[in-house]
């Protein structure tokens, strides 16, 4: 069925495209978690790390500004853990309705595929009967000619 033509085909293609901006859309904000998480993990790391090096300078003669350092860079790190879990959550919450927008738009690219998929099955019927009339003129033509002939 070579001439068969959707009359939706711009619409399906319009939909299809919005499918996928959504798409990559939601890769971003995956993404975007997947480096908050490291940074979490880092930060969590980072303090360890100094909850250890507090430990090795108070078994040596250190200073009060030395301990206050520790004391105020921990304060900062758990502060920035605060935030970067803040912005997890967020992200989250972005990532679930941007997965919500995606299964709304993947229902209307589907919708507009399955009205193109009955319509292309009315078409091929419409078609195969055609060819079948055209079958039958002709089987008809070749008999008469036939009859003409005996």
């Amino acid at each position: 069925m070579k001439n068969y033509k959707f009359k939706l085909d711009g619409l399906l293609k319009l939909r299809t495209f919005r499918e996928r901006e959504k798409k990559i859309e939601l890769g971003k904000i995956v993404g975007e978690i997947v480096q908050t998480k490291e940074l979490i993990e880092k930060i969590k790391s980072e303090i360890e790390d100094a909850y250890i090096s507090q430990e090795k300078s108070t078994a040596q003669s250190t200073t009060g500004s030395e301990l206050q350092f520790y004391s105020m860079f921990i304060k900062g790190k758990n502060k920035h853990l605060e935030n970067e879990r803040a912005h997890l959550d967020e992200l989250n919450e972005k990532y679930e309705n941007k997965l919500q927008e995606l299964m709304f738009a993947r229902g209307e690219v589907k919708v507009i595929e399955n009205m193109k998929e009955k319509d292309f099955v009315k078409a091929k019927k419409k078609y195969d009967k055609k060819q079948q009339e055209t079958l039958e003129e002709l089987a008809q033509i070749v008999r008469e000619q036939k009859r003409k002939i005996l």
